[in-house]
C-alpha cells in the first residue's frame, strides 16, 4: 500500500483521514459537519485494488501508522498556526476533541444554527449521562453487532440477538420522549455515536434476519429524523453499496449464515 497511496498534503487546520465504509469514521465526520468546521477529507485506501485483499497492518503505509499506530480510521490530523502538527484517533476521542477544538479556537458555525457547544450538554449531570450512554453503546451493543455477523453457531447468534434487543430496549428507555434528538431538542455527540450503527440495521436484517424490537417507538422516530439530517445524508453511502461491501467482506471470511426471520 505504501507504494500505491501517498500521504496527503497536510494543510493548516484539520485533515480527516477516513474510509467510506467505516461506521466509526462516519461518527467523526458527522461531528465535523455538525460543528460547522472546515476540514480536508482524505480517503485512506485500506484494500489492495489489484488483489482485492484487505491490507494487513504491516502493509499499510508508514505515514498512516505514524498518524495512528493502530492503523485504523478515523484520524484527525491537526496543523495549528504556530505549533507542530499532531493527530487524534479513536472516534469518540475525535468527537470530544472536535467539541474542545470549537470552544478553544472559536471556529465553527454549528449546523443548522445550533450553538456549537451543544455537541454535549452544558449541564454536568446531563453531560455525564450522555457519556454513559455512549460508553454503554460502545461496550455492549457494538461488540454484539459484529459477533452476531461472525459467529456460526446458531445458539451463539441467538445470544447476540438477545443482547442487541436488550440494549435496544435500554436505549429506548433513555431516549427523550419529545425528541427529535436522542437527548431532546439539540443534536449531541450521542446522536453522532449511535446513528451509524442504526443506519446499518439493514446489514443485520439481510445477513441474520434481525429486525429492531417492537415497542422501540422513540428510537424509530429518532432514526427517521436522523436520516433526514444533512450531516448524516452527506456522510452516508448508498444502501446497495453498503450491503455489497458487507457481503464481500463476509464471503471473503466465509462467515455468512442467513437466519430465517421469525
Amino acid at each position: 500500500m505504501s507504494r500505491q497511496q501517498r500521504a496527503p498534503v497536510i494543510m493548516q487546520g484539520l485533515t480527516f483521514l477516513s474510509a467510506w465504509f467505516c461506521p466509526f469514521a462516519q461518527r467523526t465526520r458527522i461531528a465535523l459537519e455538525e460543528a460547522g468546521l472546515d476540514y480536508q477529507l482524505f480517503e485512506v485506501a485500506l484494500k489492495n485494488k489489484k488483489t482485492g485483499q484487505w491490507f494487513q497492518y504491516e502493509e499499510k503505509p508508514q505515514w498512516f501508522r505514524d498518524f495512528n499506530p493502530l492503523g485504523k480510521v478515523p484520524v484527525l490530523v491537526v496543523k495549528p498556526r504556530a505549533k507542530p502538527l499532531y493527530s487524534v484517533y479513536e472516534s469518540n476521542i475525535c468527537n470530544e476533541f472536535i467539541r474542545e477544538y470549537v470552544i478553544d479556537s472559536g471556529q465553527g458555525q454549528g449546523a443548522m444554527g445550533l450553538m456549537t457547544w451543544g455537541l454535549l450538554s452544558d449541564e454536568l449531570d446531563i453531560r455525564t449521562h450522555q457519556r454513559i450512554v455512549i460508553d454503554r453503546f460502545n461496550s455492549r451493543l457494538i461488540p454484539n453487532f459484529y459477533s452476531f455477523l461472525v459467529r456460526q453457531d446458531q445458539g451463539q447468534q441467538q445470544e447476540c440477538a438477545d443482547q442487541i434487543t436488550s440494549e435496544m430496549n435500554w436505549l429506548e428507555s433513555q431516549a427523550d420522549l419529545g425528541g427529535p434528538f436522542f437527548f431532546g431538542e439539540q443534536f449531541s455527540l450521542v446522536d453522532a455515536a449511535l446513528v451509524p450503527w442504526f443506519l446499518r440495521q439493514d446489514v443485520l436484517e439481510k445477513f441474520r434476519g434481525y429486525r429492531m424490537p417492537t415497542g422501540t417507538t422513540k428510537l424509530q422516530r429518532w432514526m427517521n429524523h436522523m436520516m433526514e439530517r444533512p450531516s448524516v445524508q452527506i456522510t452516508q453511502t448508498h444502501p446497495d453499496r453498503r450491503l455489497d461491501y458487507w457481503s464481500e467482506l463476509m464471503k471473503v471470511s466465509n462467515r455468512v449464515t442467513i437466519l430465517t426471520p421469525q
